[in-house]
């Protein structure tokens, strides 16, 4: 395809977009030397940038063509507009990008790694199975709008979930909270997800886990009082001789 026919009918931007939310190395790369940078990584007033795109879609050469060519690094951490909270990282772990998460971290310096990308990414948002039914039944979703079943969305966040509890600094897994004062050990534990539950005994010490389990939120409740009505994580901690 002659890409450059397409400029004039959707605009120059448009088209580098669409290209990188559909992972056209090729004509990300033809495209990207006529582009300012702002262009390639700040969004538009209602839609990601072309790089956000990318991170959202999965698109592993066009993540990384953008991140090697990238000039200033600090649209790694920006969400590209005073408006847009969410940044490049936030959209991978959103909808279940590992390998592209892993890519992020890697380029980004551990200063600038951002607990909302747990707490607005992965940990925040995996559905449960019955969550993934009501959606289905309320919007009569079978696939989502990125493209993938709703079943691979959902094992998709489960995989990045599991990345980002084993790369994350551990002050930040037990201490930082987000805005209803919840660590990321207490939601997994408010919501019964086992299998986060159980990364995180696997990256925590004892003395870390029971400090994590003793972090209280806004409601003056800790991460252990909501593991009272989730009987499979009390038989976790049971085995460890935590709880009775």
């Amino acid at each position: 395809m002659d890409y450059e026919d397409l400029v004039l009918p959707i605009g120059l931007s448009s088209l580098f977009s669409i290209m990188c939310a559909r992972g056209n190395i090729e004509a990300v790369k033809v495209l990207a030397p006529h582009l300012r940078p702002k262009d390639k990584y700040e969004q538009g007033f209602h839609q990601p940038s072309p790089f956000q795109f990318a991170c959202q879609e999965g698109c592993q050469e066009v993540v990384r063509f953008l991140i090697d060519t990238m000039e200033d690094r600090a649209y790694l951490t920006h969400g590209g507009g005073a408006r847009h909270l969410y940044k490049p990282l936030h959209y991978a772990c959103m909808h279940g990008r590992r390998k592209v998460a892993e890519m992020l971290l890697d380029a980004l310096d551990k200063g600038d790694w951002n607990l909302k990308a747990l707490l607005y990414g992965a940990l925040a948002s995996v559905p449960s199975r019955e969550g993934i039914s009501t959606l289905e039944a309320v919007y009569g979703w079978e696939i989502h709008p990125g493209g993938y079943t709703l079943e691979e969305f959902y094992d998709g966040q489960k995989d990045v979930e599991q990345l980002l509890i084993e790369r994350f600094p551990i002050d930040i897994l037990i201490h930082e909270k987000g805005d209803d004062g919840l660590t990321p050990l207490a939601r997994a534990c408010q919501a019964g997800r086992v299998g986060s539950f159980e990364a995180f005994v696997r990256r925590f010490s004892d003395a870390e886990l029971n400090e994590a389990l003793a972090e209280k939120g806004n409601a003056g409740m800790t991460a252990l009082q909501y593991v009272k009505e989730r009987p499979e994580i009390r038989a976790i901690l049971q085995k460890k001789g935590i709880v009775e």
